[in-house]
């Protein structure tokens, strides 16, 4: 019995943080997981089917796993956040999970416009080289139907975005694109239920530690 009652408070000092722990996840984990997954929901919402998705990394630029979110220096905060509360590991493990299942959609439909015949065709008839057409790939698959004036190739877009953008409704392609589709809104949902727990903890975390939710800018990592 007495062991029995060791291990019950044991593990409910495990389960308490302490406030200088508490401190420590506010400013180095919980205050940078809330801006980056803001980021990521503002994109998802606001501009939405513009994956960010970029040809020369063959990943996102505003898309990230939780484990980046995070400045290096802070990683075992977040290991150890994650230990005390596994409901955000679950979350965190979901969001990763369908960010993957995005990344390999986007980078499904890339390929595949890549070789798309009626891409190569277009891309030709407009003198693009091998690897500019990387670029208009690129375009596609983020759906962008205006380019901003700095980018090299905004006059071209301007004129000729339509006709690839077109592609997207290609029988032959048509499956990628509703297949990124998709994963984007499971992405959508998985951020959205994210960001709104861990605005919640952040909030209920420093109240109840009488702690401001975050200490330095400094520490936030977008």
């Amino acid at each position: 019995m007495v062991s029995s009652q060791r291990m019950s408070t044991a593990e409910r000092k495990k389960v308490r943080p302490s406030r200088d722990q508490v401190r420590a996840w506010l400013t180095t984990v919980i205050s940078p997981l809330a801006s980056a997954l803001a980021v990521e929901h503002h994109r998802l919402t606001n501009d939405k089917g513009n994956w960010s998705f970029r040809c020369d990394t063959r990943d996102f630029e505003f898309f990230w796993p939780v484990g980046k979110m995070i400045a290096a220096p802070h990683e075992p905060n977040l290991r150890q956040f994650l230990r005390y509360k596994p409901e955000f590991k679950k979350l965190a493990q979901d969001h990763d999970r369908a960010l993957g299942g995005l990344r390999t959609a986007a980078r499904n439909a890339y390929d595949r416009l890549l070789g798309n015949q009626r891409f190569m065709a277009l891309a030709s008839s407009l003198s693009m080289s091998e690897n500019d057409r990387r670029y208009l790939a690129e375009y596609v698959v983020n759906g962008l139907r205006d380019l901003a004036s700095y980018y090299t190739f905004h006059e071209l877009w301007t004129r000729e975005g339509r006709r690839f953008l077109d592609l997207r409704k290609d029988p032959v392609l048509t499956s990628e694109f509703v297949a990124l589709e998709a994963a984007g809104n499971d992405l959508s949902k998985r951020v959205t239920s994210f960001l709104k727990a861990i605005r919640t903890l952040q909030e209920e975390l420093a109240d109840r530690y009488k702690l401001p939710p975050v200490e330095s800018t400094d520490a936030v990592r977008v």
